[in-house]
Parts: structure tokens; C-alpha cells; sequence
């Protein structure tokens, strides 16, 4: 069990903005070690309240990123891009950082073709 009690949107909300800021990373089970391997990564995260999700912000600080380009994805539930796009363009400073790919919480499992048509757009498919 995760929580108890009385939970509402606005606790959780209030946890969520108490934790960034704090500026709370969470330890990661796993790194990518072979990271210098590739030139495009794709990094996704759910809108958290504006901002990109701790863990999101823990790999990007745990992983040279340096001459990557790196394509944003996110998910959100009426806030758009939010801060995300921002965010990983300070904690990925070396990094060549795309507009990346936005997408309605509600709307995912039918976003296969605006998903297709983002990366064509930016050259990443045919």
C-alpha cells in the first residue's frame, strides 16, 4: 500500500511540490552504460506539475548526455509541455534538446499518428 486514509488531488499535489521543491531525486535502479553508443535518445516523462518527473531529472543528472540529441515525449493532463522542455535543456546543457512530442494523458492510446507525424516532421522516420 502505497497510501492510507483520506487522499485527495490536492494532497498529492501538495506531496508533489514539497518534493521538487526540495529538489528530490530518487536513486535509480539501473544506469545505461552504454549510453555513448547512441546519438539520439528519447526521453520521456509525465508533466509533474509543470516540470519533468524526479526520476526523469535523476537520469539526466546521472548520464553524460554530451553531442546527444535528445527527444522529449510528454505526457500531461491539461498542462501541455509545462516546464519539461525547459528543464531538460538545463539539466542536459551539452545536449541538443528537439521540441519533442506532447501528448494528452487521456488521448494516448490514440496518438499513435500525431506520434508518427511529430517524428517525421523532426526527421527521425519516413
Amino acid at each position: 500500500e502505497i497510501m492510507s486514509g483520506d487522499w485527495s488531488s490536492d494532497v498529492c499535489s501538495s506531496d508533489l511540490k514539497e518534493e521538487l521543491k526540495k529538489g528530490f531525486r530518487p536513486k535509480l535502479k539501473k544506469s545505461v552504460k552504454d549510453i555513448a553508443d547512441y546519438d539520439v535518445v528519447y526521453i520521456g516523462s509525465p508533466n509533474w506539475i509543470h516540470t519533468l518527473a524526479p526520476a526523469v531529472m535523476s537520469f539526466l543528472e546521472q548520464h553524460n548526455l554530451k553531442g546527444k540529441t535528445i527527444i522529449p515525449f510528454v505526457t500531461h493532463g491539461g498542462g501541455g509541455m509545462g516546464k519539461c522542455l525547459d528543464e531538460m535543456k538545463r539539466l542536459a546543457p551539452q545536449a541538443t534538446v528537439l521540441d519533442g512530442i506532447v501528448i494528452d494523458g487521456k488521448k494516448a492510446k490514440e496518438s499513435a499518428e500525431e506520434v508518427r507525424n511529430s517524428l517525421k516532421a523532426m526527421g527521425q522516420i519516413k
